[in-house]
Protein backbone atom coordinates (compact mmCIF):
# COMPACT_ATOMS: atom_id res chain seq x y z
CA UNK A 1 0.00 0.00 0.00
CA UNK A 2 3.17 2.44 0.78
CA UNK A 3 3.65 4.75 -2.47
CA UNK A 4 7.07 6.25 -3.41
CA UNK A 5 7.63 9.83 -2.07
CA UNK A 6 6.67 12.41 -4.53
CA UNK A 7 7.48 16.62 -4.16
CA UNK A 8 3.76 16.66 -2.65
CA UNK A 9 4.39 13.97 0.21
CA UNK A 10 8.12 15.69 0.81
CA UNK A 11 5.58 18.97 1.12
CA UNK A 12 3.43 17.60 3.31
CA UNK A 13 6.72 16.00 5.91
CA UNK A 14 8.02 19.51 5.54
CA UNK A 15 4.60 21.47 7.09
CA UNK A 16 4.33 18.44 9.81
CA UNK A 17 7.69 18.88 11.00
CA UNK A 18 7.62 22.58 11.56
CA UNK A 19 3.70 22.44 13.04
CA UNK A 20 6.39 20.71 15.62
CA UNK A 21 7.56 24.12 16.87
CA UNK A 22 4.67 25.85 17.10
CA UNK A 23 2.69 23.55 19.76
CA UNK A 24 1.64 26.02 22.87
CA UNK A 25 0.29 24.25 25.87
CA UNK A 26 -1.31 26.94 26.70
CA UNK A 27 -3.79 26.46 23.58
CA UNK A 28 -3.76 22.85 23.52
CA UNK A 29 -5.99 22.83 27.04
CA UNK A 30 -8.69 24.04 25.36
CA UNK A 31 -10.77 20.62 25.73
CA UNK A 32 -8.99 19.47 29.08
CA UNK A 33 -11.34 17.66 31.28
CA UNK A 34 -10.23 16.65 34.61
CA UNK A 35 -10.25 13.03 33.79
CA UNK A 36 -7.44 13.85 30.80
CA UNK A 37 -3.72 14.94 32.03
CA UNK A 38 -1.70 17.81 30.02
CA UNK A 39 1.07 15.10 28.45
CA UNK A 40 -1.77 13.11 27.60
CA UNK A 41 -3.72 16.28 26.07
CA UNK A 42 -0.17 16.93 24.28
CA UNK A 43 0.51 13.16 22.70
CA UNK A 44 -2.93 13.37 21.00
CA UNK A 45 -1.80 16.33 18.88
CA UNK A 46 2.18 16.44 18.63
CA UNK A 47 3.27 15.32 15.18
CA UNK A 48 6.21 13.23 16.75
CA UNK A 49 3.89 11.60 19.26
CA UNK A 50 2.46 9.19 17.00
CA UNK A 51 2.31 5.48 17.45
CA UNK A 52 2.74 4.65 13.64
CA UNK A 53 3.39 6.45 10.71
CA UNK A 54 3.08 5.39 6.52
CA UNK A 55 2.76 6.86 3.37
CA UNK A 56 -0.87 5.91 1.73
CA UNK A 57 -0.80 7.11 -2.10
CA UNK A 58 -0.87 11.07 -1.83
CA UNK A 59 -1.67 11.07 1.81
CA UNK A 60 -0.07 10.88 5.51
CA UNK A 61 -1.22 8.69 7.81
CA UNK A 62 -0.76 8.29 11.92
CA UNK A 63 -1.89 6.49 14.60
CA UNK A 64 -2.91 7.92 17.60
CA UNK A 65 -4.31 6.79 20.96
CA UNK A 66 -7.96 8.15 20.07
CA UNK A 67 -7.44 6.97 16.46
CA UNK A 68 -6.18 7.94 12.91
CA UNK A 69 -5.23 10.91 11.40
CA UNK A 70 -4.88 11.29 7.30
CA UNK A 71 -3.92 14.33 5.57
CA UNK A 72 -2.03 15.79 3.11
CA UNK A 73 -2.14 19.92 2.03
CA UNK A 74 -5.74 19.39 0.51
CA UNK A 75 -7.93 17.88 2.90
CA UNK A 76 -7.86 15.72 6.19
CA UNK A 77 -9.36 12.79 8.17
CA UNK A 78 -9.78 12.31 11.82
CA UNK A 79 -10.78 8.86 12.29
CA UNK A 80 -12.41 7.62 16.10
CA UNK A 81 -15.12 8.23 18.65
CA UNK A 82 -16.29 11.22 18.62
CA UNK A 83 -17.00 10.91 22.20
CA UNK A 84 -13.38 11.32 22.71
CA UNK A 85 -12.53 14.94 24.05
CA UNK A 86 -8.28 13.64 22.28
CA UNK A 87 -9.99 13.78 19.08
CA UNK A 88 -12.18 16.90 19.11
CA UNK A 89 -8.43 18.34 20.84
CA UNK A 90 -6.33 17.31 17.67
CA UNK A 91 -8.55 18.58 15.16
CA UNK A 92 -9.16 22.02 16.90
CA UNK A 93 -5.73 22.34 17.29
CA UNK A 94 -4.45 21.28 13.35
CA UNK A 95 -7.43 22.72 12.18
CA UNK A 96 -8.39 26.11 14.06
CA UNK A 97 -5.36 27.03 16.12
CA UNK A 98 -2.90 26.64 13.77
CA UNK A 99 -4.94 28.59 10.82
CA UNK A 100 -4.84 32.00 12.56
CA UNK A 101 -7.84 31.06 14.93
CA UNK A 102 -10.10 30.70 11.96
CA UNK A 103 -13.11 28.53 12.65
CA UNK A 104 -15.51 26.79 10.35
CA UNK A 105 -17.95 28.43 8.66
CA UNK A 106 -19.52 25.13 7.36
CA UNK A 107 -20.11 22.00 9.09
CA UNK A 108 -21.74 19.20 7.79
CA UNK A 109 -23.46 16.48 9.76
CA UNK A 110 -25.36 12.68 8.61
CA UNK A 111 -25.33 11.37 12.06
CA UNK A 112 -26.70 7.83 13.48
CA UNK A 113 -30.07 8.81 14.29
CA UNK A 114 -31.54 6.92 16.47
CA UNK A 115 -35.18 5.19 15.81
CA UNK A 116 -35.47 4.80 12.05
CA UNK A 117 -37.17 2.19 9.91
CA UNK A 118 -34.06 0.74 8.13
CA UNK A 119 -31.39 -1.15 9.62
CA UNK A 120 -28.19 0.11 8.80
CA UNK A 121 -24.30 -1.55 8.75
CA UNK A 122 -23.30 1.12 11.70
CA UNK A 123 -24.28 1.97 15.15
CA UNK A 124 -26.61 4.45 15.96
CA UNK A 125 -26.71 6.79 19.03
CA UNK A 126 -28.81 8.41 21.45
CA UNK A 127 -29.50 11.64 19.56
CA UNK A 128 -28.75 13.85 22.34
CA UNK A 129 -24.87 12.07 23.29
CA UNK A 130 -24.61 12.71 19.69
CA UNK A 131 -24.98 16.41 19.67
CA UNK A 132 -23.64 16.77 23.34
CA UNK A 133 -20.24 15.17 21.55
CA UNK A 134 -20.44 17.62 19.24
CA UNK A 135 -17.97 20.79 20.62
CA UNK A 136 -20.34 23.64 18.32
CA UNK A 137 -18.97 26.77 20.25
CA UNK A 138 -15.22 25.86 19.77
CA UNK A 139 -15.71 24.60 16.22
CA UNK A 140 -17.72 27.69 14.94
CA UNK A 141 -18.76 31.14 15.80
CA UNK A 142 -20.96 32.50 13.54
CA UNK A 143 -21.68 30.19 10.49
CA UNK A 144 -24.19 27.37 8.73
CA UNK A 145 -24.65 24.13 9.74
CA UNK A 146 -25.87 21.43 7.54
CA UNK A 147 -28.26 18.83 9.04
CA UNK A 148 -29.05 15.62 7.18
CA UNK A 149 -32.03 14.15 8.35
CA UNK A 150 -34.67 11.20 8.75
CA UNK A 151 -38.34 11.69 8.02
CA UNK A 152 -39.03 11.50 11.78
CA UNK A 153 -36.16 13.07 13.51
CA UNK A 154 -37.02 16.69 12.36
CA UNK A 155 -38.70 17.91 14.86
CA UNK A 156 -35.85 16.56 17.18
CA UNK A 157 -33.37 17.97 15.36
CA UNK A 158 -34.63 21.58 15.49
CA UNK A 159 -34.91 21.21 19.27
CA UNK A 160 -31.57 19.59 20.13
CA UNK A 161 -30.02 22.51 17.31
CA UNK A 162 -31.99 25.35 18.82
CA UNK A 163 -30.13 24.45 22.19
CA UNK A 164 -27.02 24.17 20.65
CA UNK A 165 -27.59 28.17 19.72
CA UNK A 166 -28.65 27.62 16.00
CA UNK A 167 -31.97 28.81 13.99
CA UNK A 168 -33.62 26.77 11.34
CA UNK A 169 -33.31 29.15 8.30
CA UNK A 170 -34.21 26.53 5.09
CA UNK A 171 -34.19 22.49 4.45
CA UNK A 172 -32.85 20.91 1.15
CA UNK A 173 -34.70 17.75 -0.54
CA UNK A 174 -33.45 15.19 -2.16
CA UNK A 175 -35.03 13.96 -4.58
CA UNK A 176 -33.17 10.04 -5.54
CA UNK A 177 -32.90 8.19 -8.65
CA UNK A 178 -32.47 4.90 -9.71
CA UNK A 179 -29.86 4.10 -12.84
CA UNK A 180 -32.59 4.12 -15.25
CA UNK A 181 -33.66 8.01 -13.38
CA UNK A 182 -37.09 6.06 -12.27
CA UNK A 183 -37.96 7.09 -8.00
CA UNK A 184 -35.76 5.62 -5.74
CA UNK A 185 -38.12 3.42 -3.58
CA UNK A 186 -37.07 3.44 0.00
CA UNK A 187 -38.54 1.63 2.85
CA UNK A 188 -40.46 4.31 5.53
CA UNK A 189 -43.07 3.87 8.92
CA UNK A 190 -45.92 4.48 6.64
CA UNK A 191 -45.01 5.27 3.45
CA UNK A 192 -42.24 4.59 0.88
CA UNK A 193 -39.78 6.87 0.50
CA UNK A 194 -37.96 8.46 -1.97
CA UNK A 195 -36.35 11.61 -0.74
CA UNK A 196 -33.80 12.41 2.10
CA UNK A 197 -33.78 16.11 3.84
CA UNK A 198 -30.98 17.76 5.02
CA UNK A 199 -32.22 21.39 7.23
CA UNK A 200 -29.77 24.23 6.96
CA UNK A 201 -28.94 26.21 10.41
CA UNK A 202 -27.38 29.27 11.41
CA UNK A 203 -25.82 30.40 14.31
CA UNK A 204 -28.52 32.59 16.03
CA UNK A 205 -28.10 36.37 16.50
CA UNK A 206 -27.41 39.05 13.71
CA UNK A 207 -26.92 37.83 9.72
CA UNK A 208 -24.83 40.55 8.52
CA UNK A 209 -21.87 39.57 8.83
CA UNK A 210 -22.58 36.19 7.86
CA UNK A 211 -24.79 37.28 5.19
CA UNK A 212 -21.89 39.03 3.27
CA UNK A 213 -19.92 35.90 3.23
CA UNK A 214 -22.80 34.31 1.85
CA UNK A 215 -23.91 33.74 -1.83
CA UNK A 216 -27.64 33.55 -1.18
CA UNK A 217 -30.67 32.92 -3.79
CA UNK A 218 -28.34 30.73 -6.41
CA UNK A 219 -29.66 27.54 -5.94
CA UNK A 220 -32.72 25.55 -5.66
CA UNK A 221 -33.55 23.77 -2.15
CA UNK A 222 -34.57 20.52 -4.41
CA UNK A 223 -31.54 18.37 -5.65
CA UNK A 224 -32.29 15.30 -8.25
CA UNK A 225 -29.44 13.09 -8.43
CA UNK A 226 -28.76 9.56 -8.56
CA UNK A 227 -28.73 7.54 -5.36
CA UNK A 228 -25.11 5.87 -5.21
CA UNK A 229 -23.30 4.52 -2.25
CA UNK A 230 -25.38 3.63 1.08
CA UNK A 231 -24.72 7.89 2.75
CA UNK A 232 -22.75 9.05 -0.16
CA UNK A 233 -24.19 11.96 -0.46
CA UNK A 234 -25.10 13.70 -4.59
CA UNK A 235 -22.17 15.43 -5.97
CA UNK A 236 -25.00 18.74 -6.45
CA UNK A 237 -25.47 19.24 -2.68
CA UNK A 238 -21.79 19.62 -2.06
CA UNK A 239 -21.68 22.34 -4.90
CA UNK A 240 -24.22 23.86 -3.31
CA UNK A 241 -22.31 24.14 -0.36
CA UNK A 242 -19.29 25.07 -2.03
CA UNK A 243 -20.81 27.92 -3.86
CA UNK A 244 -23.22 29.09 -0.96
CA UNK A 245 -20.21 29.75 1.28
CA UNK A 246 -17.16 29.66 -1.67
CA UNK A 247 -13.26 29.55 -0.46
CA UNK A 248 -13.38 28.25 2.86
CA UNK A 249 -12.69 25.20 4.78
CA UNK A 250 -15.70 23.13 6.46
CA UNK A 251 -15.86 20.19 8.71
CA UNK A 252 -17.68 17.08 8.23
CA UNK A 253 -19.09 15.15 11.29
CA UNK A 254 -19.88 11.52 11.28
CA UNK A 255 -17.96 11.69 7.61
CA UNK A 256 -17.67 8.56 4.88
CA UNK A 257 -14.95 8.17 2.74
CA UNK A 258 -16.99 8.35 -0.32
CA UNK A 259 -18.22 11.88 0.55
CA UNK A 260 -14.26 13.24 1.01
CA UNK A 261 -13.45 16.80 -0.50
CA UNK A 262 -10.79 19.06 -1.24
CA UNK A 263 -10.67 21.88 1.77
CA UNK A 264 -12.40 19.10 3.84
CA UNK A 265 -11.79 17.89 7.32
CA UNK A 266 -13.74 14.54 8.26
CA UNK A 267 -14.43 13.36 11.93
CA UNK A 268 -16.22 9.93 12.08
CA UNK A 269 -15.53 6.09 12.95
CA UNK A 270 -15.86 5.61 9.16
CA UNK A 271 -13.85 8.42 7.94
CA UNK A 272 -10.74 6.29 6.78
CA UNK A 273 -10.41 2.79 4.67
CA UNK A 274 -7.88 1.47 6.35
CA UNK A 275 -5.87 -1.62 5.82
CA UNK A 276 -6.94 -4.38 7.95
CA UNK A 277 -3.43 -5.10 9.52
CA UNK A 278 -3.92 -1.38 10.74
CA UNK A 279 -7.29 -1.36 11.92
CA UNK A 280 -8.07 -0.90 15.34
Amino acid sequence: MNCDLTEQKEENIKILQSQQKLIDESKILILQSNKTGNSKIKNSINPQQYDQQYQSCDFIVQQYEWGTKRFNNKQAQYQGNINNILLWNALIFYAIILNNNQKFLVIVIDPPWKRTGCKFNYLTQSNKFVFDSIPFDQLQDDGYVFLWVTNTQMEEAIQLMNSKGYQKCDILVWIKLNDDKTLYNNIGYYLRHIAEFCIIFRKKGQFNQLKQRTVLHFHSNILIEKAKKSCQKPESFYKLVEDMVPDHKYLDVFARECNQRDKQFSVGDQSISMPPELRR
